[in-house]
């Protein structure tokens, strides 16, 4: 047997660099030598537990510490067992342990035996084996010693893979997490923390749905639910009515090495702008549809105001006013005019009626209707205004406007009427959006400066299925003969035909607010035009040839100009008028048609007749138009362009301005005004 020291020396080589507690015993069990883990774990200081009694050291039965010594003697193999240890504080500690026979050449077989104690926790699978001579127990620590190094070369490249996975992990801005087969989160990166306000480690062993909606069962339509159930991934879009925002939430499974399901991992994007911007396109498509479709409508309600109207108005010239049947035909004439507002709101909303628009400074117009506002609010509503008089100009139609703010302000105060009390708000500044700016993008509105109108209530309020719709034609959340739901619809149109913006923001029960952008413009606002006379201007006998197909307007605009004193020859068909235009083309002093007509239409009429003689002068009557616009008109060699239905007195003023090329002062006749 090799001398004691020298064996010392190979014993500490092999087991100091390790982390479990190692003996040398004798074959009695006298402890020959420990390692610096066995002293650390029984609490004793170097050299204290040299030539000690093992049995002195530990709580077991004597019988069964030498029964599985004596087992250790007679293998080099490890015997798998546990010991229990007194340590020098008096506590206790059972470890596992494997014991084997240390067999060296010069030794008896049965002469040493090692010990070798993994705490708990770790593996007690490696063990050392210190065969037959020392050189051969050299090259075995030299061996052993590479072993560990590269060991320790895989643990340390091991752990930095970790690292780099875990700075991936956390850097993902969607919120990831892993979820094991029952819906626990056993893994979470830092932006599903940053959602919640929490860590990350904070969210691990709760369950997704008791998170994201504070429920006991999983969310209607959860991906994972169908993932577990099919083994395939699968996506849905989810609403956290909590913070306010729409996930896209998608479920990947993780398969064990059977194809089992091992686990899930958990993806939620959060798509709440994205979702804004596609409910915003499909409402922007359907209010366009809607507004094709009230064009056309009212496009035909025109053609059968235009001799309701005109009838009416020379019935009332002929019999005047003492006349018995007077006081009648002004009511249909009135009804008529009513009809007249209302195709022009619906115009208007369609985007397809023409506005006498000019450089208008807002606020002055904003502080006439908060006068008009507070004398007709009852005082338990109180008007609080922020009016600023450099907020900018528009281009615009006062009375539009107008209109937009008596709208607006009329919906507040009727959403607080149940309270019988309340704030209303009306804001105007101005604003100015950069390429940059990311509000003008979800607006969908061009950079530059724009006047924002503000106006808010503390009223009822609305959910977001009522506020998605309140800018639809004749939608009303109002009983029965408060409202027609044309109100709103007409303000949507007037702000996008100024190429502006109106929203709405509201919570039930915590008020709305309106939100009008209008593009702001350098300039002022202008003087009104003074009122023109009253009396008709007259013709002196000049040949005037008007095409419509609908007769009975042919027939009425013949009969009016008839009696202004002018010759008229009409046609109900553009080809039969053409006939005259190319056969006497010096034979007419004025063409009067309507834009819409079947084969040809006005506008070839009138291109054709001015082909013919450039100097004829021709008006153009349009109920509807998407295809010219007035500008346009003009740039045709037209000089009047009229909506229909036309009244007498603008029939009159058209035709002759048409004739002398003088303009009367005044507003340009048919030209619509918002009602």
């Amino acid at each position: 047997m090799p001398d004691q020291p020298t064996l010392r020396e190979f014993f500490y080589a092999f087991t100091e660099a390790q982390g479990d507690a190692f003996f040398l015993l004798d074959s009695g069990g006298c402890i020959l030598a420990v390692n610096s883990a066995a002293r650390q774990m029984l609490g004793s200081p170097p050299g204290e537990l040299t030539g000690t009694d093992l049995a002195a050291l530990t709580a077991e039965d004597p019988e069964a510490l030498a029964h599985y010594l004596q087992n250790c003697r007679r293998t080099t193999s490890p015997v798998v067992g546990a010991i229990t240890w007194r340590t020098a504080a008096g506590a206790r500690s059972k470890t596992p342990c494997r014991g084997f026979r240390l067999h060296l050449s010069s030794a008896p077989r049965d002469g040493l035996i090692i010990l070798q104690l993994s705490p708990p926790a770790q593996s007690a699978s490696k063990f050392i084996a210190l065969n037959r001579t020392l050189d051969e127990l050299q090259a075995s620590r030299y061996a052993l010693l590479n072993k560990s190094q590269r060991l320790e070369k895989e643990i340390a490249e091991r752990i930095k893979a970790e690292e780099e996975w875990e700075r991936t992990f956390d850097s993902i801005e969607e919120v990831i997490t892993i979820h094991d087969q029952e819906m626990t989160i056993i893994r979470a990166n830092r932006a599903a923390g940053l959602l919640f306000g929490l860590e990350p480690h904070a969210l691990l062993g709760r369950k997704c749905h008791e998170i994201f909606r504070g429920e006991q069962q999983p969310c209607p339509g959860c991906p994972e639910l169908l993932t577990k159930s099919d083994l395939k991934p699968h996506c849905v879009e989810i609403r956290h009515d909590t913070i306010k925002k729409t996930f896209s939430v998608s479920s990947f499974p993780v398969l064990n090495e059977h194809g089992g399901l091992h686990s899930f991992v958990h993806i939620a994007k959060d798509i709440t702008e994205q979702s804004l911007l596609q409910e915003q396109l499909r409402q922007a498509q359907k209010m366009e549809a809607i507004g094709t479709l009230a064009g056309g409508i009212a496009h035909d309600f025109n053609n059968i105001l235009t001799p309701i109207i005109g009838y009416t108005e020379l019935s009332l010239a002929k019999i005047g006013v003492s006349h018995p049947v007077a006081h009648d035909l002004a009511q249909i004439l009135q009804a008529s005019q009513r009809a007249k507002e209302l195709v022009k709101q619906i115009l208007t909303f369609s985007r397809q009626s023409s506005q006498e628009r000019k450089p208008l400074q807002i606020h002055h117009l904003v502080k006439e209707v908060i006068k008009l506002l507070r004398a007709s609010l009852p005082s338990s509503i109180e008007i609080r205004q922020n009016i600023a008089e450099d907020g900018g100009s528009i281009l615009a139609d006062p009375t539009q406007i107008h209109q937009i703010l008596m709208n607006l302000c009329t919906n507040a105060y009727q959403a607080m009427r149940q309270n019988s009390s309340g704030l209303l708000g009306i804001r105007l500044s101005g604003v100015t959006f950069t390429e940059a700016d990311a509000r003008a993008t979800v607006l969908h509105l061009a950079p530059g400066p724009y006047v924002l109108l503000e106006v808010s209530d503390t009223g009822c309020g609305m959910d977001p299925a009522t506020r998605d719709k309140i800018f639809e034609p004749y939608f009303t959340t109002k009983p029965k003969g408060e409202g027609t739901g044309m109100g709103l619809a007409v303000v949507h149109g007037i702000v996008t035909s100024c190429g502006g913006h109106v929203s709405a923001y509201s919570e039930p029960g915590r008020g709305t607010a309106f939100h009008v952008y209008l593009p702001a413009i350098r300039g002022g606002r202008q003087s009104p035009r003074p009122p023109s006379e009253e009396t008709l201007p007259r013709g002196n006998g000049e040949r005037i040839l008007v095409v419509d197909d609908e007769e009975t307007i042919v027939k009425l605009e013949q009969r009016i100009l008839e009696e202004l004193g002018y010759q008229v020859t009409a046609f109900t068909s553009c080809e039969e008028a053409l006939k005259v235009i190319r056969t006497t083309p010096d034979d007419i002093d004025l063409i009067v048609t309507d834009m819409t007509m079947p084969k040809i239409n006005g506008l070839n009429l009138a291109r054709e007749a001015k082909g013919l003689r450039p100097d004829l002068p021709v008006i153009l009557c349009t109920g509807f138009s998407e295809l010219l616009s007035e500008e346009d008109a003009g740039q045709y060699g037209i000089c009047r362009y009229l909506m229909k239905p036309v009244l007498t007195r603008d029939f009159a003023v058209a035709v002759r301005e048409a004739l002398t090329g003088e303009k009367e002062s005044g507003p340009p006749p048919g030209e619509p005004q918002a009602g």
